[in-house]
């Protein structure tokens, strides 16, 4: 990697974090204030949608660019807006004011808006300031009083005519704005105006993804009632039920079921909400979704099924419900690692003993040899090590590089791992394929 792609990716970390010191650092190294992050968003925008002020007042000062758009058309400002930024939204939008002049009014009223300052908003409506003004790269009053503001500026606002399906350039609508804030009332009063609940932006996210990702029952279950599809996807492939299952919500997860939401849909890398669910430990959610006919089996393009989700993320209560619904046991992903593996890897004793008890081969091997035993020893996982020595592994089986589990944990440094070991007649002077030993290893850490 070149000096400048180094420090423009060292720009993008900093941007992400906050930090206002190293962005100045690095922009006086050279760096660009325009860097683009690995998604094709500007490194300003990967500041404003965390809320760093600081930083993005940096990137500014060093000439970053406020038209720049992510590749779904999202500015730093209707980023920093639509993640509820408010204190960066205001100092975005004074910036944008001081690059585009002419737009005085227009963005008195949206600052006013933006700070729910009620008389200021009336003012500027009898003022006749146009309430659908589009500014390029800014979002309308009406999303941002949706996003920010009250019911009264809200209700003022439309009064004045406000387009209540209006949007920014990246289409998000008011409506969205509320299902993400989770603001009832306002949600209500844009129903009741008209707003369009199949609206999609321009990532293809819906009003009920947003509802259901931010864990908003009572949005969602309006929106099915409006007849809302339960199964659009997103331009990944993602649905509510993926959004609400990855974040537990049960209510929810009922609610998208019952409207007709796919149970196996997977996204484009081929994960399933099961898939979500597993991997985070979410077991009413898993329960609801085997109920439903969740497919156990099912694998991502890696090979990953919801029984590895578990078990390599220590979910015991998820790993017994799995293999009661009959989840193959040494399933592998495309690496030849099973869920006993990950398990082990990662030292997680109750998962190990659930997968043993259910016939799980001790003495698999992954695609370049290792067994459980061979990664516990390696982790050190002295819980681990026992249970797969009881359950048969074979101490002294090597990868295909020759080496033991002895070797691996003397490598290490692993002593508890090693005396383990010892104690199981591990052959202290076994040689991998370089001809190094146990011994060997250890000396030379």
């Amino acid at each position: 990697m070149s000096d400048t792609k180094e420090r423009n990716a060292q720009l993008v970390d900093a941007a992400r974090k906050g930090d206002a010191e190293g962005i100045t650092r690095l922009l006086a190294a050279g760096a660009d204030a325009n860097a683009l992050d690995h998604d094709d968003a500007p490194v300003l925008v990967c500041a404003a949608q965390g809320g760093h002020t600081a930083a993005v007042q940096a990137l500014l000062a060093g000439g970053a660019s406020l038209d720049a758009t992510t590749q779904y058309g999202n500015t730093a400002l209707l980023a920093a807006a639509n993640y509820g930024r408010q204190e960066t939204s205001g100092v975005l939008l004074d910036a944008w004011e001081r690059a585009h002049q002419g737009h005085e009014k227009e963005c008195a009223l949206l600052r006013a808006v933006l700070w729910d300052d009620g008389d200021a908003v009336a003012s500027q409506l009898a003022a006749g300031v146009d309430v659908n003004a589009a500014l390029p790269g800014a979002p309308t009053a009406l999303m941002l009083a949706a996003r920010f503001g009250g019911q009264g500026v809200v209700d003022a606002l439309l009064d004045a005519g406000a387009a209540v399906d209006g949007c920014a350039q990246n289409g998000v609508t008011p409506l969205m704005e509320a299902a993400l804030r989770g603001h009832m009332p306002i949600f209500e009063r844009l129903l009741a105006a008209g707003a369009d609940v199949h609206a999609v932006h321009k990532k293809k996210w819906s009003v009920l993804m947003m509802a259901a990702f931010e864990g908003h029952g009572d949005m969602a279950a309006r929106l099915l009632e409006a007849g809302v599809d339960a199964r659009l996807a997103d331009a990944s492939g993602w649905t509510a039920l993926h959004m609400a299952a990855d974040n537990g919500l049960e209510l929810i997860v009922r609610q998208l079921l019952a409207a007709g939401a796919r149970v196996d849909a997977a996204s484009k890398g081929g994960t399933t909400a099961l898939m979500f669910a597993t991997e985070k430990g979410h077991e009413g959610v898993v329960r609801l979704l085997l109920d439903a006919g969740a497919d156990v089996q099912a694998a991502d393009v890696g090979g990953w099924t919801p029984l590895m989700s578990a078990a390599s993320n220590g979910h015991a209560g998820s790993v017994q419900l799995l293999l009661a619904a009959g989840a193959q046991v040494d399933a592998a992903k495309k690496d030849g690692w099973t869920a006993l593996m990950l398990a082990a890897n990662n030292g997680h004793t109750d998962a190990v003993r659930l997968l043993l008890a259910a016939g799980a081969q001790v003495d698999a091997a992954s695609g370049t040899g290792e067994t459980a035993l061979m990664f516990a020893a390696n982790r050190g996982h002295e819980g681990v090590v026992p249970l797969l020595l009881a359950a048969g592994a074979r101490v002294d089986a090597v990868n295909k590089n020759g080496w033991t589990a002895l070797m691996l944990a003397a490598s290490r440094g692993q002593e508890g791992a090693v005396q383990l070991l010892l104690d199981a007649g591990a052959d202290v002077e076994a040689a991998n394929n370089s001809g190094w030993t146990a011994l060997r290893d250890a000396a030379c850490r």
